[in-house]
């Protein structure tokens, strides 16, 4: 989901306020007119796009993809349990009935995961004490729980509105691309010849075209951070490790070889978290030296100790 940016649309609101303020200037000028009712309305949609997106479900669907996240990693977890619960009993059909791996889950459509997940989580419940010597907490079958409660209550507001703001979302980029490339193509060059007649009308245009960030906000670009993670004493590579990036907590989880990488943007560059059952969690800084829009954080985890 597309973050709105309105800077866009204040610098287009500028560029055709000044020239309303101009008009007699080049209302003679076809191509100008033509330009600017492109402009109006395309400033237009933007408007209405940013009404209908704030404090909208633009919110709601970005929550709601965090927690799908975290529940496909939780639901991967206890279902292994219970596998291996059942195997190490002989309930080979038991076992059978919960094969498919986390990939799956990821791209399971949302009512087929929400029912998959159900039974894992009611299978858990059951056989709490069972599944407890493989890792599994309370805590973890009570997040899965609670989480799928959470999904299923967002399901009914996502049938009704969801396709409606999706379509306004999807067309916001579209807009701001076509609008800026009518100024820089046809009417910067077309405002040039107004650059001796009319020198103010000319320079103020030209100024309200450049796009001025508030204090403290950045242009918005993405950086890949890249990794391996190892046990820290035999430097084995350790799988399934949960990784949480930005201020924005986007996750991924490592592969089988213990590499991992995750793209956020750079302005939301803050920390990364590490955290696998059994190890220490760790937290670090983000570097700030970039080399091609890339960084590197390897990192040893250490094992919890006893207690």
């Amino acid at each position: 989901m597309r973050e709105f940016d309105d800077v866009y649309f204040r610098m287009f609101g500028v560029v055709r306020l000044l020239m309303d303020e101009n008009r007699p200037i080049w209302e003679t000028n076809p191509i100008i007119t033509d330009c600017y009712n492109i402009l109006d309305n395309n400033i237009k949609t933007l408007k209405n796009a940013n009404v209908i997106l704030m404090n909208r479900p633009t919110g709601i669907t970005i929550n709601k993809k965090l927690l799908r996240k975290e529940l496909n990693l939780l639901t991967f977890l206890i279902k292994e349990a219970l596998r291996l619960y059942y195997r190490i009993n002989g309930m080979e059909e038991d076992m059978l009935l919960l094969t498919y791996p986390i990939t799956k889950l990821q791209k399971m459509l949302e009512d087929t995961f929400y029912v998959d997940a159900s039974s894992i989580s009611k299978l858990s419940i059951e056989l709490a004490s069972e599944i407890a010597p493989f890792g599994i907490t309370q805590i973890m079958i009570d997040n899965l729980k609670d989480g799928l409660v959470t999904i299923s209550k967002l399901t009914p507001e996502r049938d009704k509105i969801w396709k409606k703001y999706a379509t306004t979302v999807k067309l916001i980029p579209v807009v701001i691309k076509e609008t800026l490339q009518m100024l820089k193509n046809i009417l910067d060059p077309l405002i040039n010849i107004y650059q001796l007649s009319y020198p103010d009308f000319h320079n103020g245009y030209f100024l309200s075209r450049k796009r001025t960030l508030k204090p403290g906000k950045h242009k918005h670009y993405t950086i890949t951070i890249v990794g391996k993670l190892l046990q820290a004493e035999s430097l084995v590579a350790i799988s399934d490790v949960k990784v949480i990036a930005g201020t924005k907590k986007k996750s991924t989880i490592s592969d089988i070889k213990g590499n991992y990488n995750i793209k956020i943007y750079k302005k939301d560059a803050d920390t990364i978290t590490f955290s696998h059952e059994g190890f220490e969690t760790v937290i670090l800084d983000i570097p700030t030296k970039i080399i091609k829009n890339q960084v590197t954080v390897n990192v040893n985890l250490v094992p919890k100790m006893d207690v």
